[in-house]
């Protein structure tokens, strides 16, 4: 291939005309070629004898051999897994899986797939009773692939907590349990800060979930995808928001993530309330000026109603 010359600068147009070659290897293969190539075009001392060349192919021939048994393991556990109902006994099992699926959905794209936690998604997929691969299909289905580049373990467990908020606290003990066994861990001081505060975390995550159930209601009379976990092109899709509130949406969001997939918040007491209070705000501003559409201003002032004893909060 060759370089596009509108995208060098004069000092790199000298490479235009050049022709470059991509080489696409596994980790093991880039192992092997690095001592390959070091050994074979770099001698520290002459030239390599018979003896050394006859060595280094059958470094390669086990390096061949290598690849074909890691086909060979992934196939057979995609091949189990998908014949059984049982569950997943590890979360290499669970990785393999999710890798699979996503990248039959995603064909074109050739970034490898961040997983993040899968320990953690594993464990909450089975406290939930969800770890079987017939129970999480349908949330896999609705991934994307570069949702604000956020790993998947995170964006399954969101699409879980969505369809059903009360399996956040099952989520925060799992992920506070395996916390504390990571040594490298860095967010326990934040968390026994949090300690006194339950209740200020707990209105602010109350009134996140009815403000995301609202919103989920609100796409389904949209013909959208009521499924859909919160980000800032779906807040734009909605076409409810004007774009000072979007920004405050998307602080809140921020906020809600660090604490649910990290556990860490530097917000004291009175911001997540504060927090919490500008959600209801934002519901209300939506019920009121939205005169012409009485479904619209119904969907949002029956969720309103079923939080008016904690909105008295401040």
């Amino acid at each position: 291939m060759q370089l596009k010359e509108d995208k060098l600068n004069e000092s790199e147009k000298r490479y235009g005309t050049a022709q470059i070659e991509i080489q696409v290897a596994s980790v093991l293969m880039h192992a092997w070629s690095e001592v390959e190539h070091d050994l074979a075009y770099k001698p520290f001392s002459g030239q390599l004898s018979e003896s050394e060349y006859a060595i280094l192919d059958e470094l390669n021939g086990l390096v061949l051999s290598g690849e074909i048994a890691l086909e060979r393991l992934q196939s057979a556990v995609k091949e189990r897994i998908s014949k059984q109902n049982s569950g997943f006994r590890n979360h290499y099992e669970l990785s393999a899986f999710l890798y699979d699926v996503i990248k039959h959905q995603f064909p074109n794209t050739s970034n490898e797939p961040i997983m993040g936690r899968a320990d953690i998604l594993l464990e909450f997929l089975k406290l939930a009773e969800l770890n079987e691969p017939k129970h999480i299909e349908g949330y896999i289905s609705e991934l994307d692939y570069d949702t604000e580049k956020r790993p998947i373990s995170e964006q399954l467990v969101d699409r879980i907590l969505a369809t059903n908020s009360e399996l956040s606290s099952v989520y925060q003990q799992v992920r506070i349990a395996r916390d504390k066994k990571n040594p490298y861990n860095s967010s326990e001081e934040n968390r026994i800060l949090l300690g006194n505060d339950t209740n200020a975390i707990g209105f602010f995550i109350t009134c996140w979930s009815i403000f995301e159930r609202t919103l989920r209601e609100v796409a389904r009379y949209k013909g959208m995808n009521s499924r859909f976990i919160v980000t800032s092109s779906f807040l734009s899709e909605l076409n409810i928001f004007p774009e000072e509130m979007l920004y405050q949406i998307n602080t809140i969001r921020m906020v809600k993530n660090r604490f649910i997939h990290e556990g860490t918040l530097s917000e004291n007491p009175s911001e997540l309330i504060n927090y919490g209070n500008m959600l209801l705000e934002i519901l209300r501003f939506i019920a009121s000026h939205s005169p012409t559409d009485e479904n619209l201003s119904k969907i949002v002032n029956s969720n309103l109603s079923k939080i008016q004893d904690i909105s008295v909060i401040n």
